[in-house]
């Protein structure tokens, strides 16, 4: 679970701006290569855009989030990997 949420965290980071423009106002990214990046680009009157509304990342990053934490077989004491089975009681 941890791995997808760290995944879809990037992926946000790549289409959000936030973050970006703290990185422009320190001077260390151009907006030539934020503009280089596939999910921006530069406006014809200057400055930068994002191809990709945000809201619509929200649906991606739970599902990619869900689908890793289901892939993924727990490996910590106490959870259960794939072909564990629900029943606990013993064979006779």
């Amino acid at each position: 679970m941890l791995i997808g949420t760290v995944i879809s965290f990037v992926m946000v980071m790549f289409v959000r701006m936030d973050i970006w423009v703290l990185l422009l106002n320190a001077g260390w990214v151009s907006e030539a290569w934020l503009a280089s990046l596939p999910t921006y680009e530069l406006k014809p009157e200057g400055g930068l855009k994002t191809k990709l509304a945000y809201v619509w990342m929200w649906p991606i990053t739970a599902a990619l989030t869900f689908a890793i934490g289901i892939m993924v077989p727990g490996s910590g004491k106490g959870e259960r990997g794939r072909g564990d089975s629900m029943d606990t009681a013993q064979p006779s």
